[in-house]
């Protein structure tokens, strides 16, 4: 503990402060993290299975941070030892779920290809639940089939002009919608690009934030063990 100190060579006062600008820096870092994932979970991107998980994680662990950010920088204000002691604790587990859930976003962001094509195998096998997550893939990436508009005529005769389903042409409002009016790119492809783009982007964002409330943790544990020592000197005089 005397090392921590003596690595931070400025009065309490100076300490006070930098924790609780450091508090409320984060207290709006938490929520525009939290933000970010919420509105990932409203995309298409909720229903890849380890995503989903990460995601819910990321925004709990968001608006945890930012309560215990609260209780950091009015325990700097109020010089309260028993404040700081549990933002210390409390800001500890979460920048270790943080890690961990940084990383859990970065990594399941490479299983995103395999559950998107699973989902449009499945509505074809006649799914009616993820039927409807397909059309609504298709029409929000503007995408037909899981990798073509040829994906909704495999395995069946090839007549002609196979029809498709409506989502697979713009606006999906079209009477016939076959291979000469749909999209024809697959929407594998661009979930997957959105997935790793958006995942990666805020599991990095979620690493980013953790490494650095290290630093307020270590300001923390410095100034509750000054004010510690501070009470036990006065107390004795």
């Amino acid at each position: 503990m005397t090392f921590l100190v003596s690595r931070l060579a400025c009065g309490n006062n100076t300490l006070k402060g930098v924790l609780f600008v450091f508090n409320f820096l984060f207290v709006v870092l938490g929520l525009v993290a939290s933000s970010l994932g919420a509105a990932m979970m409203t995309t298409e991107a909720l229903y890849v299975h380890g995503v989903r998980e990460a995601l819910w994680s990321f925004v709990g662990v968001g608006f945890s941070a930012t309560f215990v950010s609260v209780l950091g920088g009015l325990g700097a204000l109020l010089e309260s030892p028993c404040l700081l002691v549990t933002y210390t604790v409390f800001m500890s587990l979460i920048t270790f779920g943080q890690l961990l859930v940084g990383c859990a976003l970065i990594a399941t962001s490479s299983l995103a290809h395999a559950a998107v094509a699973a989902i449009f195998y499945r509505a074809r096998a006649g799914d009616e639940l993820l039927g409807y997550i397909a059309a609504r893939t298709q029409m929000l990436f503007e995408c037909c089939g899981s990798q073509g508009p040829e994906f909704w005529s495999e395995g069946e005769a090839q007549g002609e002009g196979p029809l498709l389903p409506a989502s697979c042409c713009h606006g999906g409002l079209v009477r016939r919608c076959d291979a000469t009016s749909a999209y024809t790119e697959g929407c594998t492809p661009h979930v997957e690009a959105f997935v790793h783009k958006y995942g990666i982007t805020i599991g990095s964002i979620g690493l980013a934030i953790s490494l650095t409330q290290s630093l307020g943790i270590w300001i923390s544990i410095s100034l509750t063990y000054r004010l510690r020592d501070l009470a036990r000197r006065m107390k004795n005089l």
